[in-house]
C-alpha cells in the first residue's frame, strides 16, 4: 500500500504570502466593481479561536439523524463534536404540525395527544436523550419547535397559518420548559425558530416575514423571557447583497427581538444558490447593515455539503467558506456538521478526520484526486471469458465510483458502498464474456475514478487482444 500523501499549507507562510500579495494589488482593487473584494479593514477583530484560524462553533441536528441512537452512539456523537470544538447544537424541530395538527412529536406531549393526525407518530425519548447527553458534555442546545412540510409553499404568506403555528409553538415551549429546564440547566439553553426564509422571500414579503418572527418571539418570551431565540435566513444570487441587506434591515426594524437573540445568515453555498466568489460581499453587506442598526447578535451559517453529490463538501473548500465568514461573526454554525461530517451519522470517516486535523493544527489537507486506476485482465479457466479488474489508490477522500469504458462506450459504473477510508486501495471487477468476440479482436478498456468530492483521476487505458 502506498504511504499517505497529504499536502499541508503552512499557516505562517500562507499568511506572509497573502500580506505581500495584498500590498502589491491593493492600489488596483475596486470594491465597486467586484464581489471578490477583501473587506477585512472594515471588519471587527476576528472572533475565531485556535491562534486565529477559522472554525465551526455550532451544528444543526435533525430528528431523523438521532431517533435510533443508543447510549454508546450518543456518547460517541457528543465526543466527536467536542473533539472539533463544537459546543452548541441546534435541534431543528421537536414536532411536526402540518396545517395546525401534530403528525410527529419527539417528547411526551399532552397538546399533541389532543390534536393529532391519523398518521401521528411519537418518539418520546428523543429530546430528553439529547439534553441528557449534551448536559454531560457541557454542550448548549437551541431547541427547535414545530416544523411542517407546507412551509416551502406557504412561506409565512398566510396570517392565519402564522398565528396557528405560533400558538402551537408556545404550547410546545411551555411543555418542554416544564419537563426539562430545571433538570438540564446547561443544555436547555435557547429556542430555535425552524422556519428559514430566503432573501428572495424577505424582499418580496417583508411584512409577513416580520409578522411570523414577531408572533414566535412574543410567544416564546411569554414562556421564558430569559432564553435566547435563534432564527435564520438564507442567501442566494437572485438579488444583490445590498438589496438583501436593506430588506433584512427593514424586517428587523419591525421585529421585537431582545439583545440576547440571534440572527443567523446562512451562506447557501451547499445548495448552490450562492457562489463562494460572492460570499465575502454578501456577508459584508449583511453584517454592516445589521451591526450599524441593530443590537441582535449576528451569526453565520456555513453549509458543509455539496448539492450535486448529496454528500459533504471537501474540507479545504469548506475552510475557504469559514475564512470568509469568521471576519464578520462571533459564531459559525455548520449546516450540518452532524449530518455530513460527524462519523456517527454520515459514516464517512475522512471528512471528520481531515477537519479534526485542521482544528487541532491549523493545517488542512488539500484535495488530491484518486490515483490513476490500474486495469488488468485475467482469463477465466474453462470459460470463454475474462475478468477485468480495476484497482485505484484513494487519496484525500475515498473513491465514490469508477467508470469503466470499452472502446469509449460506458459499460459499468462501480459504486463504492463499503470502503469509506481514505489512503487505501479500492478494487472492483467486471465479468466479460468473449463468446461473440472474434479471435484477434481488440478491446480498449478505460477507467476513471472519482472521489467523494467529485474529483476525477487521470484515465487509464488497457488493450486486450483475444
Amino acid at each position: 500500500m502506498k504511504p499517505q500523501r497529504l499536502i499541508y499549507r503552512s499557516k505562517a507562510v500562507s499568511l506572509l504570502l497573502f500580506i505581500l500579495l495584498l500590498i502589491s494589488i491593493l492600489p488596483f482593487c475596486s470594491c465597486e466593481k467586484t464581489y471578490n473584494c477583501d473587506y477585512s479593514d472594515k471588519n471587527p477583530e476576528s472572533k475565531s479561536l485556535n491562534d486565529g484560524y477559522s472554525r465551526v462553533h455550532a451544528t444543526t441536528l435533525s430528528f431523523d439523524n438521532i431517533v435510533t441512537f443508543s447510549k454508546a452512539t450518543w456518547e460517541k456523537y457528543m465526543q466527536d463534536l467536542i473533539d472539533v470544538g463544537i459546543d452548541t447544537i441546534i435541534l431543528t424541530e421537536t414536532a411536526f404540525t402540518p396545517y395546525g395538527s401534530f403528525s410527529k412529536v419527539f417528547y411526551p406531549s399532552e397538546i399533541a395527544e389532543s390534536n393529532k393526525r391519523e398518521s401521528y407518530e411519537k418518539k418520546e425519548t428523543m429530546v430528553e436523550n439529547l439534553l441528557k447527553n449534551a448536559e454531560i458534555f457541557n454542550i448548549k442546545v437551541f431547541i427547535g419547535l414545530n416544523n411542517a412540510d407546507e412551509w416551502s409553499i406557504i412561506n409565512a404568506s398566510n396570517s392565519i397559518w402564522n398565528h396557528t403555528q405560533s400558538e402551537i409553538a408556545k404550547g410546545i415551549a411551555r411543555e418542554l420548559k416544564e419537563l426539562y429546564k430545571e433538570k438540564y440547566h446547561v443544555s436547555f439553553h435557547g429556542w430555535y425558530i425552524p422556519w428559514v426564509m430566503s432573501n428572495s422571500y424577505i424582499i418580496y414579503q417583508p411584512e409577513k416575514s416580520s409578522e411570523l418572527l414577531n408572533l414566535y418571539i412574543e410567544a416564546l418570551n411569554i414562556v421564558d423571557s430569559e432564553m435566547p431565540i435563534l432564527f435564520a435566513t438564507t442567501l442566494n444570487n437572485d438579488f444583490t447583497a445590498s438589496r438583501t441587506a436593506k430588506a433584512m434591515n427593514s424586517v428587523l426594524n419591525k421585529v421585537k427581538y431582545n439583545d440576547k437573540d440571534i440572527y443567523c445568515c446562512i451562506d447557501a453555498i451547499g445548495t448552490g444558490t450562492l457562489r463562494i466568489e460572492s460570499l465575502d460581499y454578501y456577508f459584508h453587506e449583511m453584517y454592516a447593515a445589521i451591526s450599524a442598526n441593530h443590537t441582535i447578535k449576528f451569526w453565520a451559517g456555513c453549509e458543509n455539503f455539496n448539492y450535486t453529490t448529496g454528500k459533504g463538501a471537501v474540507v479545504d473548500f469548506y475552510i475557504d467558506q469559514l475564512n470568509i465568514a469568521t471576519k464578520y461573526t462571533e459564531k459559525i454554525v455548520a449546516y450540518s456538521y452532524s449530518k455530513y461530517y460527524a462519523p456517527t451519522i454520515c459514516n464517512i470517516p475522512s471528512f471528520n478526520q481531515i477537519y479534526k486535523e485542521y482544528y487541532s493544527t491549523g493545517f488542512v489537507a488539500e484535495t488530491i484526486a484518486p490515483d490513476t486506476p490500474t486495469i488488468t485482465a485475467t482469463e477465466i479457466a474453462g470459460r470463454n471469458a475474462i475478468s477485468i479488474s480495476v484497482t485505484v489508490f484513494q487519496q484525500t477522500y475515498y473513491v465514490d465510483k469508477i467508470e469503466l469504458y470499452a472502446n469509449d462506450e460506458l459499460i459499468k459504473v462501480f459504486s463504492n458502498q463499503t470502503r469509506y477510508l481514505s489512503f487505501s486501495e479500492y478494487q472492483a471487477s467486471y465479468f466479460k464474456s468473449l463468446d461473440n468476440i472474434k479471435s484477434g479482436s481488440e478491446i480498449v478498456y478505460k477507467a476513471i475514478a472519482y472521489d467523494i468530492g467529485g474529483n476525477a483521476s487521470e484515465s487509464s487505458l488497457f488493450k486486450y487482444v483475444k
